[in-house]
């Protein structure tokens, strides 16, 4: 294991009881063969992390946060892709281990599930490549079946196929209106009026506003009837517009309540208990394939989700709860770590 100097201790969100967390300190964690240990510059908060608190599917001083951008400190003797003083953003064992999380001023990170930050990210936007990107490449090149794209241009030939986004404005709905435009598809998503610009900026070719009581027709209308595919991010109301959208057998799901029984879950969706979907063998497969490809996206211009920016651990407390209570739409709120 190569290393810079690091403290025996750190600070750390961690879970305290049922919805609550506080800021702790305790130990740095030791890393695996195959993992990297970064010094956190960011967090990026995830709603996974609230709703993991408040369903009690984490324990008392599990530490809080998956999504993180730092420096790397010190590598496993199996590392191969980073060396320490690496810039590197990824997905911490987060939400499940009392040792490590990306809440905290230390985090580990398995090689496969990281990448070089390029020097036209700065880290705070780097952070933002987490579970929010992961979940959208898992809808659309594993879900539903599509190729990566080639290039910056739709070079795909999916012949202008529709593809029903519910929930255009979330961090996974930035994501995948991106992805599948570049994969060749036509977009139509959903999302409060406020937010139209910031999805059309995204690619999406036509917005509808969830509230419009003739929301399905309206869809129905610009696409003429014709969706094969879609992605439900959204979760209630939405399911009563994505199951009468999107044809039988073509509706991927990262939320759980799909009244049809019939959508195909997505499992790197928020929902997932204790985050162990990135670790199953076919999706940690999928992960890390994944984030080696993540640069090349970056450079071919996929935008990542806009930031608020807070300052420290300790407004990590109100961030959780301002998500909790859906004060946080079309950004995410990011965390200064590091000094």
């Amino acid at each position: 294991m190569t290393t810079a100097t690091i403290p025996a201790t750190q600070r750390a969100v961690v879970h305290k009881d049922k919805g609550v967390a506080e800021v702790r300190t305790i130990p740095v964690p030791a890393i695996r063969d195959d993992e990297v240990l970064l010094k956190t510059a960011y967090y990026a908060l995830n709603p996974t992390d609230w709703k993991q608190l408040d369903a009690s599917l984490t324990g008392p001083g599990t530490v809080v946060g998956v999504d993180v951008a730092g420096e790397v400190v010190a590598i496993g003797k199996g590392v191969s892709r980073f060396a320490v003083g690496d810039r590197v953003a990824g997905l911490a064992v987060g939400n499940k281990s009392t040792e490590t999380g990306g809440a905290a001023e230390y985090a580990v990170v398995n090689e496969g599930l990281g990448f070089a930050v390029p020097a036209s990210l700065d880290l705070a936007h780097a952070a933002t490549w987490g579970i929010g990107a992961g979940t959208a490449a898992q809808v659309l090149f594993q879900s539903l079946g599509h190729a990566y794209p080639t290039g910056a241009a739709a070079t795909n030939d999916n012949k202008g196929q529709w593809l029903f986004v519910s929930g255009g404005s979330t961090a996974v709905g930035s994501f995948l209106i991106q992805f599948a435009k570049r994969a060749g598809l036509r977009v139509v998503a959903t999302a409060s009026r406020a937010n139209f610009d910031f999805v059309q900026q995204n690619g999406a070719d036509a917005v509808v506003d969830y509230h419009e009581p003739d929301v399905v027709a309206q869809i129905l209308r610009i696409t003429g009837g014709q969706v094969p595919q879609g992605a439900e991010l959204a979760g209630g109301a939405g399911w009563a517009i994505s199951t009468k959208v999107v044809r039988e057998g073509g509706l991927a799901s990262i939320v759980p309540g799909d009244p049809s029984g019939k959508a195909i879950a997505s499992s790197l969706g928020t929902v997932q208990p204790r985050h162990t979907a990135f670790f199953i063998e076919k999706n940690f497969v999928f992960t890390k394939d994944f984030y080696a490809r993540v640069p090349r996206l970056i450079a071919d211009g996929v935008r990542p989700t806009p930031v608020t920016v807070r300052d420290g651990l300790d407004a990590v407390i109100d961030g959780l709860g301002e998500s909790r209570a859906g004060r946080v739409s079309a950004t995410k709120l990011v965390f200064k770590v590091a000094p």
